[in-house]
């Protein structure tokens, strides 16, 4: 059994240091799972009725699920704590490594919020200007993961005790959950992104276990996607503690050309996934030489993003002969990776794994038609042959029969444009999903903590 999030309709806006978007869209209330039953296609309730996700797959139906605006979610007590009239501001201790993205952005927005938020990190750098941080250890466990953080435990215990937090969020349930879980906090939230689910390491009995003890310790488990919630449930977390909602990006700062570039021909490529294994871009660059070789398709392309693999990348192209084709610039900053966007037309994406891909969410925002791997995290946001293409995990030549459509129907890119950005709007608005977290931080904080 699967879970979604119930979609309210209404007008948020709302500004951060730091984080600034700005919205009229339609909030994500929490849901809890044991509202949902099965059905052969999964629908979301949406304000114009219900959008299929994928195919094939047995989906889910939400129950009961209605519509209400920002006042009525106000009047039953379900607005944002920062929207609710005298509610204080609470304690909120961050059990985060201040290396993942997702630290500084939590941090920076709860705080910006008027609560007093202090970060508990395994990690050295880099540090937060303006945030409370206290590191444990000597950085971020890079062998024998699983047995580096157990022995963090007492560190952050004394860490949490010292601070006194009204409420504990943990982000990564089979790290930093796991950790604050058996420090004993409590009230505690834990938040599933992806990795830390669907891959096992020290095991696949090992990390169900530990799953299994962080999520049935949490009072909160939160998870990005659909997909992310069944393993979840599968590794035994109590459906009625998971909420299903993706945190979702800057629809503000991520928004198509405010005029349409000088026509460059063919549709251009990007893709802003990291040289690394579970992104599989060795996948792109053959079915870019595939067009290339048997079409006589040349479509430009920039892969961003620094990692492991990019070397081994770089001299793939240079085998191939697509140096003049497929650029890669390895890590840049934000601002260029927004602007390649912009530039663009086609998202590409092979990975093998995600929950709610941020890069995904930003390419659909500005405009961009997805290309993108057959995989659940993929499928909660494209329609295949709607509003984007699917094509198997690892298969560049299906990949190539989806771009060589993808270039050829310059209808459905135009079509697909307006819909993903407003799919984006309404269910992947950061600014709009963070308050949701915020509202599920503060409920839990008048139950006051105990950390042993």
């Amino acid at each position: 059994m699967s879970a979604c999030a119930t979609v309210a309709a209404g007008a948020v806006s709302l500004t951060t240091a730091g984080l600034s978007s700005m919205g009229n869209s339609a909030a994500l209330d929490p849901y809890l799972l044991n509202t949902v039953k099965p059905t052969k296609n999964r629908c979301y309730s949406h304000a114009g009725g219900c959008h299929p996700r994928g195919k094939g797959a047995t989906r889910l139906h939400a129950r009961g699920v209605s519509f209400c605006t920002v006042d009525r979610l106000r009047r039953d007590g379900h607005a944002s704590g920062a929207a609710k009239v005298g509610r204080p501001a609470v304690k909120i201790a961050l059990v985060s490594h201040t290396s993942l993205y997702w630290t500084e952005l939590y941090a920076r927005f709860f705080a910006s919020h008027g609560h007093d938020v202090r970060v508990i990190s395994l990690s050295h750098e880099p540090s937060l200007d303006g945030i409370a941080v206290d590191v444990v250890g000597h950085g971020t466990p890079t062998r024998l993961k699983v047995f580096a953080y157990l022995r963090r435990v007492p560190g952050v215990r004394r860490q949490l005790r010292r601070f006194g937090p009204d409420v504990v969020m943990a982000t990564y349930v089979s790290s930093n959950g796991l950790i604050a879980a058996l420090c004993g906090a409590s009230p505690l939230l834990v938040s599933a992104h992806g990795s830390d689910v669907l891959t096992s390491p020290g095991g696949a009995w090992l990390h169900g276990r530990m799953m299994r003890f962080a999520c049935r310790s949490a009072d909160i488990v939160h998870a990005v996607s659909p997909a992310i919630a069944d393993a979840l449930v599968d590794s035994g977390a109590a459906r009625k503690s998971i909420r299903c909602f993706p945190i979702g990006i800057d629809t503000e700062q991520f928004r198509p050309q405010p005029e349409p570039g000088a026509d460059h021909g063919l549709p251009r490529l990007v893709c802003t996934r990291n040289q690394a294994p579970v992104y599989g871009n060795a996948t792109i660059i053959l079915a870019l030489k595939e067009l290339r070789d048997q079409d006589g398709i040349a479509l430009r392309a920039v892969l961003l993003g620094g990692g492991p693999l990019l070397a081994e990348r770089r001299a793939q192209v240079a085998e191939l002969g697509l140096d003049d084709l497929v650029e890669l610039p390895g890590r840049v900053p934000l601002d260029n990776v927004r602007r390649a966007l912009q530039e663009a037309d086609i998202y590409v994406s092979a990975s093998s794994s995600d929950g709610a891909s941020s890069s995904l969410l930003e390419a659909m925002a500005c405009g961009l038609f997805p290309v993108v791997s057959d995989i659940p995290g993929n499928r909660d946001w494209i329609d295949d042959g709607s509003t984007g293409l699917l094509f198997a995990v690892g298969d560049a030549h299906g990949l190539a029969a989806a771009l060589r459509r993808a270039v050829s129907d310059d209808a459905l890119r135009a079509t697909a444009r307006e819909r993903n950005r407003a799919r984006v709007i309404a269910d992947g608005n950061l600014a709009t999903n963070m308050a949701v977290m915020e509202q599920l931080l503060v409920e839990l904080a008048p139950r006051r903590p105990q950390v042993p």
